[in-house]
């Protein structure tokens, strides 16, 4: 049974607040339920739906990645990918047990913040493998802290995010965006994202990787098709 404790500065802090709807805030929470004693968890686009179909109003697997999206853009859960499989850490994950099951391969961020006490290694567990996860004996309790802005909550410094302040689209901006999504024009898509993020207030519109933003961006960016005359028509 999994045992977690959230800190009340979750509720006050910026990340949790700047979240756009509740069904963010509930899927956060079911990830840290679904987190081992490290805050890592396999996290594949259908493992992902099908775990926050449960209990959320997530409706898809384009949802799903939306929303993931949107979680790491305020830095609540980070991304890594570990021989091809994906992963995601949850920063500023506290546990208060004197032993610890690692279910997850490391993330990048884990020995910053790892738990002093006596440690499982690694089991390598498969999307097959789940239900061995499932039933892992876990007692004791994990925090969640919100952090302050400046760190990660556990004495660790972290980047401060910035606003957006590009006027022009870079090179390599444009090249990320024709490698992963061909079907955009770099140019219109990044009228948008600079309209969008601009317009973003407090937390919400500071980012550590705008880079990392823009190729989140284009990932979930509506399909566009041309018109007959050669216009960007309508998005579908």
């Amino acid at each position: 049974m999994y045992s977690r404790v959230l800190r009340e500065g979750l509720f006050d802090s910026d990340r949790w607040l700047g979240l756009p709807t509740d069904t963010h805030r509930l899927a956060f929470i079911g990830l840290i339920s679904r987190a081992d004693d490290f805050g890592n968890l396999e996290g594949s686009n259908r493992m992902m739906f099908r775990f926050m179909h449960q209990f959320t109003q997530v409706k898809s697997e384009v949802d799903t990645v939306k929303l993931l999206s949107d979680l790491c853009d305020v830095d609540l859960i980070r991304r890594y990918e570990i021989d091809g499989k994906v992963h995601y850490h949850l920063p500023r994950f506290k546990n208060s047990r004197s032993r610890f099951t690692r279910i997850c391969p490391p993330s990048p961020w884990c020995d910053a913040g790892a738990p002093t006490g006596r440690r499982h290694a690694y089991q390598g567990v498969s999307e097959k493998g789940e239900s061995q996860v499932n039933h892992l004996s876990i007692t004791g309790a994990a925090e969640v802290m919100p952090g302050d802005g400046d760190g990660d909550g556990d004495g660790v410094k972290k980047a401060v995010g910035t606003r957006f302040a590009l006027a022009l689209l870079p090179d390599d901006w444009k090249g990320a965006c024709k490698k992963l999504r061909p079907d955009l024009n770099p140019a219109t898509t990044f009228e948008r994202f600079s309209d969008y993020w601009t317009a973003q207030p407090g937390a919400k519109g500071r980012k550590t990787d705008w880079l990392a933003t823009w190729r989140n961006w284009c990932r979930n960016e509506k399909t566009a098709r041309v018109a007959d005359n050669g216009d960007l028509g309508m998005f579908t």
